[in-house]
């Protein structure tokens, strides 16, 4: 089965939808940060660890009562002034864990730093466009692993990609083979279309569109894309700006399109 052709036929009239269900999880999390300022340091934060939320407790309905979301330390990064294409920032992650014999995800922002502020903390990871972008992405792949039962075995695999290479074409060749992944095409994707639901597009024409899209989605990574993929993407930006359109978004979406 070609399980690439597949992904994209199952999500891309539903983007959104799975945007919208990302948001709603991400304005949840950045709400309940504001509201609890004073509870983080002492109920959630260990000492060296960071502060990690189990997200029912932030939503005791929920039907994603295995995801945690948390805030830690910084890592390294890869940063270069000629090469855009390396700016490569370990600022989140996604990982698999165990309690009690049941299996858990903790999507991780790198955040903080030996003295950090927890306010300032809070509003620059709920105001900063970049770590919005990270969380959104990282939900995404989540969302992926436990809904798309049958894409389980191609979704959150540890790909081998040495980005630390000290040949530069290395690196570039890693990164075109990393954002041509389905499933990082797909995290892209929506961390953009969530973005977008931020903005009025009412007025806005389809070119237009396509170019803000284009722009939030990440010049460089789209011209990484093949021909054939950046022809998919093209047309999931052309099917989710006409279902903006049609739905116009001016009431909440149900958030169950994606449970389990």
């Amino acid at each position: 089965m070609n399980y690439a052709k597949h992904y994209f036929n199952i999500t891309e009239r539903h983007d959104v939808e799975y945007a919208s269900t990302i948001k709603e999880i991400a304005d949840n999390y950045f709400d309940y940060l504001k509201k609890n300022k004073n509870l983080l340091m002492s109920r959630y934060y260990n000492d060296g660890h960071g502060i990690y939320i189990q997200y029912i407790h932030i939503d005791p309905k929920t039907i994603y009562r295995d995801l945690w979301i948390g805030l830690t330390y910084k890592k390294e990064k890869l940063f270069s002034k000629t090469n855009p294409q390396l700016n490569i920032v370990n600022n989140s992650a996604l990982e698999k864990f165990d309690v009690d014999g049941t299996l858990h995800y903790a999507i991780t922002l790198y955040i903080l730093d030996d003295q950090f502020d927890i306010d300032s903390v809070i509003d620059l990871v709920s105001e900063s466009p970049i770590w919005n972008k990270a969380l959104y992405h990282e939900l995404t792949h989540y969302i992926d692993i436990i809904k798309q039962a049958t894409y389980k075995n191609s979704l959150g695999k540890n790909y081998d990609f040495d980005f630390g290479d000290e040949n530069t074409k290395n690196v570039i060749a890693n990164l075109k083979r990393y954002h041509n992944l389905s499933d990082e095409i797909n995290a892209h994707f929506i961390q953009t279309a969530t973005v977008i639901l931020k903005h009025d597009i009412g007025h806005v024409t389809l070119e237009n569109f396509k170019k803000m899209f284009i722009h939030f989605y990440g010049d460089s990574e789209f011209e990484s894309l093949t021909k054939e993929n950046k022809q998919k993407v093209l047309k999931r930006i052309y099917l989710f700006y006409i279902d903006l359109k049609e739905k116009k978004l001016n009431q909440k979406e149900p958030n169950n399109l994606w449970a389990y």
